[in-house]
């Protein structure tokens, strides 16, 4: 959170003594900006989070379920539905024995460094319990000095040998595993987007939001937005014990092999999509009583549950912030508007304390190399 709290500093007083910071006018003539409305906040997880189109976002692959047509009936959503499960069975099929030769030979492979492992330390062990005898059998402390320096030697190479097998059956292991994840990563063809295609539906997405930010910022008048989500996720963690733990490890760990293979055998949740997809049902004029109440029950039960996908999109909304997809905007504390004021702060600073502008401005303008350097 570089910079953060400085960053909504800064921008409260935008209005304020930066032009008088520049000039060199007198600092205590400066009088705060009355002018309402010059500042508004956004939640930008929450903008996300609510966007209609992350309800195709799977947070088990990290991959966008491909999209339907909005004006696909129920029946032919659930025909659609069928048919992407039997595609990807067909691909499964086509890799079955790929999969199968790659899981035996990362199970082979765990079971040679386990093996390693326990040999290693047998190995040390007896080692060190050889030369443990020969220190107290040695003559002098000339004997045991040329002893523990043959023992430290022994010791050493014996580590060495036993390393330099353990990396190799590591290497071979995460080269199993590296081509069954492509393996895996090929079986999402049949529900999901594309990792490129992933990236361009979040660029998508925040343009859009990004558009409508503009907007709405011009059409208020304001001259600077500020995107609140990561204080107010400090502050949520903080209000909720155990929280940040939770988040930290589900929102930005991804599954591993076994559950994303499970994952990809259970198939999306479609629940969301399809409560957004499916139309209100529409009464009919030859319907009769019972049977508009039926439909006006259904239609109500899924208003419902549509509006409880948005609460809990709206309550889980911080998961979002750690994408890493997300990062660029997530990590923009401002997003509309605004400038940086922090050399004329500093400036003012520097002032109240005795020092002269030209000094101050030559310590900002060294800071700002560094900043680039950083950069």
């Amino acid at each position: 959170m570089k910079n953060f709290y400085l960053s909504v500093l800064t921008v409260i007083i935008i209005m304020g003594f930066y032009a008088a910071a520049a000039s060199g006018d007198d600092f205590s003539a400066v009088k705060p900006d009355p002018a309402p409305n010059r500042i508004a906040t956004v939640d930008m997880a929450a903008v996300f989070a609510l966007h209609p189109m992350m309800r195709y976002h799977d947070e088990n692959t990290g991959l966008f379920i491909k999209p339907f047509n909005k004006l696909t009936s129920g029946a032919q959503l659930l025909n659609a539905i069928q048919e992407r499960k039997d595609a990807y069975m067909k691909l499964k099929s086509s890799r079955a024995a790929e999969i199968s030769r790659l899981v035996a030979d990362m199970a082979s492979v765990e079971g040679d460094i386990k093996k390693t492992n326990s040999r290693k330390v047998f190995e040390i062990a007896s080692l060190s319990d050889k030369y443990e005898t020969s220190l107290k059998e040695a003559s002098d402390e000339n004997a045991k000095k040329e002893i523990i320096k043959k023992r430290t030697l022994e010791l050493a190479a014996l580590e060495s040998e036993f390393n330099k097998n353990l990396n190799a059956l590591r290497v071979k292991y995460v080269d199993s595993k590296t081509a069954l994840d492509k393996v895996y990563q090929s079986l999402t063809a049949a529900y999901y987007m594309s990792p490129a295609e992933t990236e361009d539906m979040f660029k998508n997405i925040g343009r859009e939001i990004k558009e409508a930010i503009n907007f709405v910022a011009a059409k208020k008048g304001v001259l600077s937005v500020i995107n609140m989500s990561r204080m107010l996720n400090d502050s949520f963690l903080l209000n909720a014990p155990g929280a940040a733990a939770k988040d930290s490890s589900s929102a930005s760990k991804r599954l591993d092999l076994r559950a994303f293979a499970l994952a990809l055998e259970a198939g999306p949740d479609y629940t969301k999509i399809l409560n957004f997809l499916q139309p209100p049902e529409a009464p009919k004029p030859d319907m009769s009583e019972a049977e508009k109440k039926y439909s006006e029950t259904k239609n109500e039960m899924r208003l419902t549950s549509e509006i409880n996908e948005y609460k809990s999109a709206y309550e889980n909304r911080f998961k979002i912030i750690p994408l890493k997809e997300l990062a660029h905007i997530m990590n923009a504390n401002i997003v509309y508007g605004g400038c940086d004021i922090t050399a004329p702060v500093i400036v003012y600073v520097f002032y109240k304390n005795g020092i002269s502008k030209q000094h101050a401005e030559a310590v900002c303008g060294a800071l700002n190399e560094v900043e680039d350097l950083d950069e």
